[in-house]
């Protein structure tokens, strides 16, 4: 009875909700099987490959050997991804967040890529950086105006908002627009990379209503074995799209 009388509680919508989320639930679990039998070999893998597996619930076993190499001899922005990914799941190295803070204290981050890296990595580390975030609105240049380029930016706002409070409403509003307007036909941004980065950052701003079409084109995208990416599979590129249906099915 009990069953009965939630079913006819559900509003004309609700089957098609669910519908949609078992297909991407789907598509999510060949994706993660993909990744559980592929080998990453860069920290940039194991921390994305790392991080989807978290937002799926799936088991966490390679995180040993992405704390062994989070603490060997990497590129700033390697180590950025790696201490973002272990935060994520509450493993904080202080000597990492020093590295990380002390790198941006003395200037030496001028590549905006960097900037907005460190930006994301200290605010999972729980380090607010409100002037740098300023620094960034007010530097802004033409020649960032690409749609992986703004979307990191607005991603690192959003987070840092998150922990200081302070307002990025209107500029973020603006780059979101900008975003909207460079989709193409197919719904979208011409490589997975730059796609899942934009996607994620739509996500996040609250402009999920927005992007159907570009999931379903994320969707089509997937190969038949389960991943994402070129030459029947990429690491980075499928762990990237799981994190994108992970946070558009939960947004």
């Amino acid at each position: 009875m009990k069953n009965s009388i939630k079913n006819l509680s559900r509003k004309p919508g609700d089957c098609k909700i669910q519908a949609k989320e078992i297909k991407y639930k789907d598509a999510a679990r060949r994706g993660l099987d993909w990744l559980d039998e592929s080998q990453p070999v860069t920290l940039k893998e194991y921390a994305r490959s790392t991080t989807a597996s978290y937002h799926w619930g799936r088991g966490y076993t390679r995180t040993s050997t992405l704390i062994r190499e989070i603490h060997r001899p990497q590129s700033f922005r390697e180590i950025c991804r790696g201490a973002s990914a272990l935060a994520t799941m509450g493993i904080y190295y202080p000597a990492v967040t020093h590295y990380i803070k002390t790198k941006q204290n003395n200037g030496n981050l001028e590549d905006i890529y960097d900037r907005t890296y460190a930006l994301i990595a200290l605010a999972d580390l729980e380090v607010p950086c409100p002037g740098e975030c300023q620094k960034i609105i007010k530097d802004f240049d033409s020649t960032w105006e690409h749609p992986g380029t703004i979307a990191l930016i607005i991603i690192c706002l959003i987070k840092q908002s998150e922990l200081t409070g302070k307002d990025y409403t209107d500029f973020i509003r603006e780059k979101t627009d900008w975003l909207l307007s460079r989709v193409q036909e197919n719904g979208g941004w011409k490589f997975i990379a730059t796609s899942n980065l934009v996607l994620q950052a739509l996500i996040m701003a609250g402009r999920s209503g927005e992007i159907d079409q570009s999931i379903r084109w994320l969707l089509k995208k997937q190969n038949d074995n389960g991943s994402w990416g070129k030459n029947n599979g990429d690491i980075t590129a499928t762990a990237q799209s799981l994190i994108t249906l992970a946070l558009y099915i939960n947004a």
